[in-house]
């Protein structure tokens, strides 16, 4: 692509979401219901606004950072205060269970980083909380004998004669 068609694309998208965003203000309804169609509405009708052909391989992590725009916005205007009963219990937890998974990914990357320096391995970034299903002879040994009953009987050299 030119440059201006990238530029021509870019103005597109900006003119499209910025009339868009006036116009959910007027009519007083949330700006996603207006945005949405007008977006499949332009991607349908021209090639102009394909963010693929736009932005080429700054696309996947623009739409990363855009997303954790979104959350981190979303994350600023959440007042605990306002929520009671389950809602409030389920909402705590997902906060706590997410900023562990986030701290032990962290952890595990530091590591990863400092491998070599340190002598250790790459780690792999799964903690290890402890034994899985799959893990207990509970659970596999009668899998394992199913599994060996339903097998196919191969014959002994001893059949075969």
């Amino acid at each position: 692509m030119t440059s201006e068609q990238v530029l021509f694309g870019v103005g597109l998208v900006v003119v499209l979401a910025v009339g868009s965003q006036v116009l959910a203000g007027r009519l007083r309804i949330p700006a996603l219901i207006i945005l949405l169609p007008v977006g499949v509405t332009a991607g349908a009708l021209t090639t102009d606004v394909n963010p693929q052909r736009l932005l080429g391989a700054a696309f996947q992590p623009l739409v990363s950072l855009a997303v954790a725009v979104i959350l981190y916005h979303a994350g600023l205007g959440l007042d605990l205060a306002r929520l009671r009963g389950h809602t409030r219990r389920v909402v705590l937890r997902l906060i706590a269970v997410g900023a562990g998974h986030v701290d032990v990914r962290l952890s595990c990357r530091a590591l990863g980083w400092a491998a070599p320096w340190v002598g250790r391995k790459q780690p792999s970034c799964t903690p290890k909380v402890g034994p899985r299903a799959s893990d207990e002879p509970s659970y596999n040994g009668p899998r394992r004998r199913q599994t060996q009953r339903d097998a196919p009987r191969h014959p002994q050299p001893s059949e075969l004669r």
